[in-house]
C-alpha cells in the first residue's frame, strides 16, 4: 500500500501546517464540540490550532506513535491537512468508512480538508510520487462530494521553490449520511 510505504519513509512528515483559511473556519464551528485533525502526522497543525483557539483536538495518525489511538468519543468536525493525497484512489472510500465510525451519528459532522494538488517533491521507495493521488480542484470537490454536502471550495495558492507555485484545495462541508 503505497500510504503505508510513504509514511515507513517518511514518519510523521513534516511540523504541521498553519492555515489561516481553517483557522477562520474552526472559530465558526460550535465551541464545545470535539474535533477530529485526521492524518495528524506529529500533530503540529493541532498544536498552532489550540494556540489559538480553545478547542478540543484528537490527533489520529497510524504512523505517528504519539497519535495512534482513535477518538474515545464520537467527534463533531474532522479536518486534515494534506493527507488525502497520499491516500490510494481505492483506499479512499475505507477512509471516510472509519472516519464515520468516529463522528458524532446523532447530528450532521462538519469537515474542512486541505489538499495539495501539486506532486509531491518526495518519492516512495518504489519511485512513485509520495502524492499518490493527484487531482485538479474540480476533481477532488467531485470525489469529495460523494461523501460530503460540498459547502465551500476554496483554491490556495502559495509560493514554491520547486514548483514556482503549491496549489491545494480546501473543501469544507457537512457529511452526508446514506
Amino acid at each position: 500500500m503505497a500510504d503505508s510505504q510513504f509514511h515507513q519513509q517518511f514518519p510523521g512528515s513534516g511540523p504541521g501546517k498553519s492555515w489561516p483559511e481553517m483557522l477562520n473556519w474552526i472559530r465558526e464551528l460550535p465551541r464545545n464540540i470535539h474535533m477530529l485533525d485526521w492524518g495528524s502526522g506529529a500533530g503540529g497543525t493541532a498544536e498552532w490550532l489550540r494556540t489559538l483557539t480553545d478547542r478540543r483536538i484528537h490527533c489520529w495518525d497510524p504512523s505517528h506513535p504519539a497519535h495512534r489511538r482513535p477518538p474515545t468519543r464520537p467527534v463533531q468536525a474532522v479536518y486534515s491537512s494534506d493527507v488525502w493525497e497520499h491516500v490510494p484512489l481505492e483506499q479512499i472510500k475505507n477512509c471516510w468508512a472509519q472516519i464515520d465510525g468516529w463522528s458524532d451519528s446523532s447530528r450532521p459532522t462538519r469537515h474542512c480538508h486541505i489538499i495539495d494538488c501539486t506532486p509531491a517533491k518526495k518519492k516512495l521507495q518504489s519511485g512513485e510520487n509520495a502524492h499518490v493521488t493527484l487531482r485538479s480542484p474540480q476533481q477532488w470537490q467531485d470525489l469529495m462530494e460523494d461523501w460530503l454536502q460540498v459547502q465551500t471550495t476554496q483554491v490556495l495558492r502559495r509560493p514554491d521553490p520547486t514548483y514556482g507555485e503549491r496549489v491545494r484545495v480546501m473543501i469544507q462541508g457537512v457529511r452526508r449520511w446514506a
